[in-house]
C-alpha cells in the first residue's frame, strides 16, 4: 500500500503495490505525471491539490480500468509498454 507520495514532478508507483491509499497524493502540487502499474487494484480518493497533475500513465490496455478506480477526472491517460 502506498500511503504518502513525496512531492516530485514525475512519480512512479512501484510494481507490486496493490493499493494507493486515500490522500496519498493530496497536496502534491509539483506532480505533473503519475505512472500506475498493473498491480494496483485499488485507488483511494485524494488527488486534491494536485493542480499540476495532467497525465496518468498506465500499461497498454489498462486505461479504462484505472479510470474507473480514479473516478471523474480531467487527467489524460497515456498507455505505455
Amino acid at each position: 500500500t502506498l500511503v504518502r507520495a513525496f512531492d516530485v514532478e514525475d512519480a512512479t508507483i512501484p510494481a507490486g503495490v496493490e493499493r494507493i491509499a486515500s490522500g496519498a497524493f493530496s497536496g502534491s502540487s509539483r506532480i505533473t505525471s503519475l505512472t500506475i502499474p498493473r498491480s494496483v487494484k485499488e485507488i483511494g480518493s485524494g488527488f486534491d491539490g494536485c493542480d499540476s497533475l495532467t497525465t496518468i500513465k498506465v500499461a497498454k490496455g489498462d486505461a479504462e480500468r484505472v479510470k474507473e478506480m480514479i473516478g471523474d477526472s480531467n487527467f489524460a491517460f497515456e498507455e505505455i509498454e
